[in-house]
């Protein structure tokens, strides 16, 4: 028992307390305990007494010595902080689900938008539409093809020669519209035809010859 504040003020009694309510000031607040005036406390038992004039609020331990059944306060307690517990959890998933359904009716709006857009978009609009789709998707996969041959060149020296070769100054446009043509398409050697190794040979051996020249 503690030998502080009210428990050392003999007109106040120290048996035969009730609890008529318990309550959580949440994690933030706390409250000093009315009875040993020195614990701070979160969760408030406001305790009564049919010969004391006004309720205290204290903490568990001065509860359960003030209603002499510690098991009491504790269970009462731990009662509390069992429902604070699943009321945080129920505040959350709910706001998990509300973010969830803002994020779908958001996606839902957006793909409406689209297809009225769509819907309303000219002939010539949805052409440049699906052109540009396809300029993406072979800009990427373009970018695919040269970043595999360079971590791969031994696997594929003639493309990689030939994509290196594809800065050379001295390529005639028929060579450099063959380089692009090439490198884009195939991505392995294998894939050549003898026609095309043997220019891409010729054309390597070009390049070779400008950028050794120009060292």
């Amino acid at each position: 028992m503690a030998s502080t504040g009210k428990w050392q003020d003999s007109d106040i009694p120290k048996r035969g307390w009730f609890c008529t309510q318990i309550h959580d000031l949440g994690q933030k607040d706390r409250a000093t305990c009315e009875m040993c005036e020195v614990q701070k406390i979160r969760y408030i038992h406001n305790m009564a007494h049919s010969q004391y004039p006004q309720q205290l609020v204290v903490g568990c331990i001065c509860a359960g010595y003030m209603e002499e059944n510690l098991d009491a306060a504790r269970r009462r307690e731990a009662n509390l902080k069992s429902s604070t517990r699943r009321a945080a959890r129920a505040e959350r998933d709910r706001a998990a689900q509300e973010q969830w359904r803002r994020q779908v009716e958001e996606q839902r709006r957006r793909q409406a938008e689209e297809q009225r857009r769509r819907q309303e978009a000219t002939p010539t609009e949805r052409v440049a539409e699906l052109l540009s789709g396809l300029h993406r998707q072979t800009t990427t996969l373009k970018d695919s093809i040269g970043a595999w041959r360079k971590a791969n060149p031994r696997l594929c020296p003639i493309l990689t020669g030939l994509q290196r070769a594809s800065d050379c100054p001295t390529l005639t446009p028929w060579e450099r519209e063959f380089t692009n043509s090439v490198t884009e398409r195939y991505v392995r050697d294998s894939e050549l035809n003898i026609k095309q190794i043997a220019q891409a040979q010729v054309i390597v051996r070009k390049a070779i010859r400008h950028f050794t020249s120009n060292q």
